[in-house]
């Protein structure tokens, strides 16, 4: 996602906090090579999907993915847990 491109992924419970189908990447089932290859093919012929897709997952990732994210999530976390 940070990449700025249009992704697809196994759906999967690993992925699918930050992978919303069909809005920041695409989901295939899982092991069903023809499912892949039918939304690659999508996203290859259809150039308005794939940039938005991109810029999706990519405004997605900046706002919830970053190291910073991560940081102040957790010390947030802490603030509030050691009032207790």
């Amino acid at each position: 996602m940070f990449f700025n491109k249009a992704i697809v992924v196994t759906n999967s419970l690993g992925v699918q906090d930050y992978i919303f189908d069909d809005k920041t990447g695409l989901f295939c089932e899982p092991k069903n090579a023809d499912d892949l290859s039918e939304k690659i093919e999508m996203l290859w012929d259809d150039s308005i999907k794939n940039t938005q897709l991109s810029e999706a997952g990519f405004a997605f990732a900046q706002a919830n993915c970053t190291e910073k994210t991560a940081i102040n999530y957790f010390a947030d976390f802490l603030n509030k847990h050691s009032q207790t």
